[in-house]
């Protein structure tokens, strides 16, 4: 872009092949259209170009479904005041496309929008055309606010439209490391009422994509000096102003700020810390979660909630001391509840409940003096394919107990546990397991019925075979009948 705020043929340097398709579709087409929001922002300060919107004078379903089969990608309308069609195409990922009805002329748009960063067009025929330079269409100073790094709503009623901006404000605010302008600050802190009227799948969206960002516990303390997170989740009112005992130099929600502040940093620096699991573990994180988001998200929330229970469980001993006996579990049913409200899948309810309800129990081990290899394989039984998850949490939490003031000689010794779990868990991760019998037969050999008692066989038949006293099927069906019999004899 130049002085006058025109784009020039610098606009296509960086080639985009889907964004160059829908210019060719726009081409073929007679209606009206103009680019608009992030991807022109995005553009404009150099940055990569996620998703796309357009907005189109015509019927936006006819046009998004010829744009969806142009494509090859999947279509479907968006609820909302606004007609809107989204288009999802895989592309090195997933990327949607976002058609909008104009509303009245393109001016008047604008005026319609979140932040005057977004309040951008440029008319894509002329993009189509490929004429250059073209004007950038800016009514409401959103040129001025990329140049000076600003954040502002386009106007005071830009909130009551849409509460999710106050969200999105804080989102954008971190994600492109602008300053919110003061006034729009104060807006947003007032409004924050409002966004109880944002409906839970909206919020769970937003709050997955401030996840998705490298310094999202910056953005959650902003939402906090906001007094927005805990209009969203209540329960994090509980745990401020809660003392801790002497391993702790902060309270409960302090130490849980720091503690997403730290996994914000580890996974920056996961090279550095795991050098030679970096790659494993950045593979196992990166795996498809809920929307097209990755395992990050679950892992971060898990952080935000692994001690949600606190405040329910404390006490003190005769001596005066504090205590929190059974947090986690506590802490595990109090953030599948909350993730249940916020509509998260079973899935990422199953996650975060057992990060939640794990993460105290690698402290507990590091500290054994003879860990016995039994008990070393049913923690890692146990968290299963969260076993990564629950290591990183747990190195996050450990960090954040006294800060700068932890014991070098406790704290290495964490870390020294940490990583040799970590190593043998991703060592064996890739080798399938040999399952030397299954539930049914089970059933058959001993005349038994479904049950939690043939799970239960089928564990104590995988324990022993880890310890090498059986490696054959014969042998385990014995061993299984023995077991079974010995359960009977206790019973009676």
């Amino acid at each position: 872009m130049d002085d006058t705020g025109k784009i020039g043929l610098d606009f296509f340097s960086k080639r985009d092949e889907l964004f160059l398709k829908i210019i060719q579709f726009i081409k073929s087409k007679s209606e009206r259209v103009y680019l608009v929001g992030g991807y022109l922002r995005d553009r404009i300060l150099e940055r990569e170009g996620g998703d796309i919107d357009l907005a189109v004078a015509g019927d936006v379903e006819k046009y998004g479904r010829e744009l969806a089969d142009t494509l090859g990608g999947s279509f479907f309308l968006l609820g909302g005041k606004q007609q809107v069609a989204r288009i999802v195409v895989k592309d090195g990922g997933q990327r949607k496309i976002d058609i909008c009805a104009l509303r009245g002329g393109i001016e008047n748009d604008l005026r319609l929008r979140d932040f005057t960063i977004n309040a951008l067009a440029v008319n894509a025929e002329n993009l189509a055309e490929g004429l250059v330079p073209i004007q950038i269409i800016d009514v409401t100073g959103g040129l001025r606010g990329l140049k000076n790094r600003k954040i502002s709503v386009v106007s005071s009623e830009a909130l009551k439209n849409d509460p999710l901006r106050i969200l999105r404000a804080v989102r954008l605010s971190i994600e492109l490391d602008f300053d919110i302008e003061p006034k729009t600050f104060s807006l947003l802190k007032e409004s924050a009422n409002l966004i109880k009227n944002i409906s839970a799948e909206r919020v769970q969206q937003e709050l997955y994509l401030t996840f998705s960002l490298p310094d999202s516990h910056e953005a959650i303390k902003s939402l906090d000096e906001l007094n927005v997170i805990e209009l969203i989740i209540p329960e994090f009112k509980e745990m401020k102003g809660v003392a801790q005992n002497d391993y702790h130099h902060l309270d409960v929600w302090n130490h849980t700020l720091l503690a997403l502040k730290n996994l914000d940093e580890i996974l920056t620096n996961l090279k550095k810390i795991f050098p030679d699991e970096c790659g494993q573990i950045l593979h196992h994180l990166n795996q498809p979660f809920q929307g097209g988001f990755n395992r990050i998200v679950p892992l971060k929330f898990a952080t935000l909630l692994h001690d949600i229970g606190k405040p329910r469980t404390k006490l003190f001993d005769s001596s005066g001391a504090i205590h929190f006996y059974n947090h986690p579990e506590v802490g595990a049913g109090l953030a599948k509840g909350i993730c249940k409200r916020l509509k998260i899948s079973k899935e990422g309810v199953m996650i975060v409940g057992k990060l939640v309800a794990e993460h105290m129990r690698v402290g507990y081990l590091s500290k054994e003096e003879n860990l016995t290899d039994r008990a070393m394989r049913r923690f890692l039984r146990d968290c299963g394919k969260e076993t990564v998850e629950v290591l990183l949490l747990s190195l996050s939490d450990r960090w954040a107990t006294l800060g700068p003031l932890s014991p070098p000689e406790s704290l290495n010794r964490h870390e020294y546990f940490i990583k040799k779990v970590m190593k043998a868990h991703l060592s064996v991760i890739e080798k399938p397991k040999l399952h030397l019998v299954t539930g049914y037969d089970l059933m058959k050999e001993l005349n038994l019925k479904p049950g939690k008692f043939i799970g239960r066989l089928l564990e104590e038949i995988e324990e022993a075979q880890a310890e090498g006293k059986i490696s054959t099927k014969k042998e385990a069906l014995n061993f299984a009948k023995n077991y079974f019999e010995d359960y009977i004899k206790d019973k009676k």
